[in-house]
């Protein structure tokens, strides 16, 4: 069926009525942001006042708790916005005017997700784990047994083979992205790499078939679809494809969100809704899902024939159960998309 994965960012704006309901759980002194990197000399500064969190395990995180519980109501599962503060987190005087002048501080680590594992379970849990991202991140997740992200366009940009986001390098507790809400959409990002990445796309995409030197870059339309294949060819237990990779949008046609522009952001919506979804990709779904064993449950173990099986020798009934699944087409991507008979 289906699944309603929710979004809950770490922090909340200062005049929220969160902050001023609960002063005493916040650090009103200090404000969030993110160090100077490659991207940014000042570093980034979100200004939203830092949680205490000696108060708030002092409360036994109530208010977290409380917060986490109202988001299931809304939703199955819930992806954690910026992950890594929990172990540790940017911290800027909140009167300077870049983050230049922050410094790291130690997060709350394994007794939040300890205290609150009977509301936030790792089944429920999807950790954003993008970023600068120390080992003491990964530990943290491994701890709780959450999924982090892989995205796909953050693969081929550089990183050598070490580049987490690289689909050999894939764990299968991830979920996969071709984009986020934050990325240009697939489409959009191919067209504006240079030949060499394009080259390596399709090389990568082609198993390594042929030198780099003489591969062609691939059409920007096919590029997206094979991408999206990746996605769904790839180790992650889920895969995530923005209905705009479906569409084959450009970025002017779908972008969702630019990080750092204050105008123009969350406007999209999909132009004919779920008929315009099904004629743009019912085709390549009918192929690409049964293919990758995606949108039903992967055979468990007993329902694999073993070397010293064949196909005789499965019972009856057990080959009369999945004929009639297959036919059956009752899954909801089935219903969706019509691909049932």
């Amino acid at each position: 069926g289906v699944k309603f994965l929710g979004d809950i960012p770490i922090y909340v704006g200062g005049n929220s009525a969160d902050v001023w309901a609960n002063r005493e759980l916040f650090e009103m002194e200090n404000v969030s942001g993110v160090p100077p990197d490659a991207f940014s000399d000042d570093g980034q500064l979100w200004g939203s006042p830092l949680f205490d969190w000696a108060a708030q395990k002092k409360s036994g995180f109530v208010w977290w708790r409380r917060r986490i519980e109202r988001l299931l109501e809304l939703h199955d599962m819930v992806r954690i916005d910026h992950f890594r503060a929990f172990a540790g987190y940017w911290s800027v005087p909140a009167d300077s005017e870049t983050a230049k002048s922050g410094k790291w501080r130690q997060g709350p680590g394994e007794a939040f997700f300890d205290a609150l594992k009977d509301v936030l379970p790792a089944s429920k849990l999807v950790a954003e784990d993008l970023g600068i991202i120390t080992d003491d991140v990964n530990s943290l997740r491994a701890h709780i047994g959450a999924p982090g992200m892989v995205v796909l366009q953050f693969a081929f940009g550089g990183g050598g083979n070490g580049n987490t986001h690289l689909p050999h390098n894939y764990e299968v507790n991830s979920v996969v992205y071709t984009g986020t809400h934050d990325n240009e959409t697939t489409l959009g990002w191919y067209r504006g790499q240079p030949e060499e990445v394009k080259k390596y796309v399709s090389q990568y995409l082609d198993d390594g078939a042929g030198s780099l030197t003489k591969t062609k870059p691939l059409e920007e339309k096919d590029a997206t679809r094979r991408l999206m294949g990746l996605a769904m060819q790839c180790a992650s237990r889920t895969a995530i494809v923005p209905a705009q990779d479906l569409l084959l949008l450009t970025n002017d046609e779908g972008r969702m969100n630019t990080p750092g522009v204050a105008v123009g952001n969350w406007a999209y919506r999909v132009d004919g809704g779920v008929d315009a979804l099904r004629k743009a990709s019912v085709d390549w779904m009918a192929e690409t899902l049964p293919l990758y064993r995606r949108g039903k449950p992967r055979p468990k173990p007993d329902d694999l024939l073993t070397p010293y099986e064949s196909p005789k020798e499965v019972s009856d009934d057990k080959t009369e159960k999945k004929s009639s699944n297959e036919k059956s087409g009752n899954g909801w991507l089935s219903r969706l998309f019509g691909l049932g008979k």
